[in-house]
């Protein structure tokens, strides 16, 4: 029903970012990985500079398995002021990289980690 309302909206104002960004979390919380996917493009088309949308488009890029694109866009994340690295390190998103050792040495980079 949510997401109908939000799809409602974004059909009236495609650009409308916070109903894009609640609709990205929704559709992510939903298992529509596809669509949350498409959502976070955009977001991140709209504001390239917004650390969360970055942060919410690696996490969507490394559930759909596409690792390195989401090691970029976390680094684009941290570059744009992402912090909340407790959070970082505890999201079951990023489960599937977090083994390789592009993600090790970004979280390196940002002193995070061991």
């Amino acid at each position: 029903m949510q997401i109908d309302i939000y799809e409602r909206i974004l059909a009236r104002n495609p650009d409308y970012v916070l109903v894009l960004r609640a609709l990205g979390e929704l559709l992510a919380l939903k298992g529509r990985y596809d669509r949350s996917l498409e959502i976070d493009r955009r977001l991140v088309s709209l504001a390239p500079n917004d650390c969360v949308a970055r942060y919410n488009l690696a996490c969507a890029l490394a559930v759909q398995g596409s690792p390195r694109q989401a090691i970029e866009e976390l680094g684009a994340a941290m570059q744009c002021g992402y912090d909340d690295f407790g959070h970082l390190e505890i999201d079951p998103d990023l489960d599937s990289i977090r083994h390789l050792p592009a993600y090790q040495e970004l979280l390196r980079q940002y002193g995070i980690g061991s």
